[in-house]
């Protein structure tokens, strides 16, 4: 259980999930829909991911309730293309779910699985209810994941700061059985980088870590179509969380020029946009040798900003550039492209 932990110490509480993600391993090896999954690491996962929904569901962390409470917003009930009745009580364990989250997991696992045919959904509904017997039996007696739910309620003088903030998205986007997409798609994106030629084999892990961090921020691989940072919003709204987390979520990757500085801040606009938005930049989360050389007005920084507070905070890799013709091309040309894939 500990790959879908934000923690790396193992308690009596992480042996009774896998205990029963065990349990819903052995039905799914044994059940005919699971072999039409050619990769059984991946029936693995799965049978994590459902013990990690019902741990979820036991510790009353919210991920779940945050996504069907947006579903019902959204679409005016607590699972999209689901009829339910008075039966479904959207703060327990329910059988559909289950069942949603097997079709699901059957799409990405399963290159020729077909949604919605009615042979398909009888079989998930037999093997569902099969594991929800599992979960059944536990539901009274389960206990509660006391150390995940501290991680997303931290207190003190770790509430507020940014570095836990940030924790916290990561392990969401990476780590959460609710995303289960993400680390194929930053395995994909690394492998297209270096297979690319592009980069130097010196510079390969710095780029490998801008990825991480960029797909961490933009990614909408899940369920809502959310970047993690959103989805943390979503989840602090609905959960008691912190104020701040629930302010945050907008970044902005750009050529940003750099206008002036003070002992605390940067201040930067988006180079070639004539809106005028000046960005307040925290000084001190910037590698600032890589850009002791900056000159107000002619210096360039390539970087990601993420809005938290009333400041900007940047992450992940960070370019350096003197301010050219081809650089303030370069800096027009990426707004037009993220214009494109905004209104895509």
């Amino acid at each position: 259980m500990l790959m879908l932990h934000p923690y790396s110490r193992t308690d009596s509480v992480d042996y009774y999930y896998a205990g029963i993600a065990n349990k819903i391993y052995g039905i799914l090896c044994a059940d005919e829909v699971c072999k039409r999954i050619n990769d059984k690491d991946d029936v693995r996962y799965i049978s994590l991911c459902l013990s990690a929904w019902f741990e979820d569901i036991i510790s009353n962390t919210g991920i779940w309730t945050t996504f069907t409470a947006e579903c019902r917003r959204r679409y005016g009930s607590w699972l999209p293309s689901y009829s339910l009745d008075e039966n479904y009580y959207p703060d327990e364990i329910n059988r559909e779910d289950l069942l949603f989250l097997l079709e699901h997991h059957m799409q990405v696992s399963c290159a020729d699985w077909k949604v919605g045919t009615d042979a398909g959904h009888v079989d998930l509904n037999r093997l569902a209810e099969k594991i929800y017997a599992v979960f059944d039996e536990a539901y009274e007696t389960a206990p509660e994941n006391k150390r995940l739910w501290r991680f997303l309620h931290p207190s003190g003088e770790q509430a507020a700061d940014f570095k836990t903030y940030c924790d916290v998205p990561e392990w969401f986007h990476y780590k959460c059985y609710f995303n289960i997409e993400n680390i194929e798609e930053l395995e994909q994106e690394c492998c297209e980088l270096y297979k690319s030629g592009r980069i130097a084999d010196e510079n390969m892990d710095i780029m490998f870590y801008g990825l991480h961090r960029e797909l961490m921020l933009a990614g909408r691989r899940n369920l809502l179509s959310l970047t993690s940072n959103e989805w943390l919003a979503l989840w602090a709204e609905h959960n008691d969380g912190q104020k701040e987390w629930r302010k945050a979520g907008v970044s902005k990757k750009a050529y940003f020029l750099f206008i002036a500085e003070d002992e605390d801040f940067f201040y930067l606009r988006i180079l070639g946009s004539d809106d005028g938005e000046e960005f307040k930049a925290v000084k001190s989360l910037f590698n600032l040798n890589s850009i002791k050389d900056r000159v107000p007005c002619h210096s360039v920084f390539f970087c990601t900003l993420l809005r938290y507070g009333d400041t900007w905070r940047q992450l992940g890799v960070l370019f350096f550039y003197d301010l050219t013709e081809e650089i303030e091309a370069n800096a027009r040309k990426w707004l037009a492209e993220m214009v494109t894939v905004e209104k895509s």
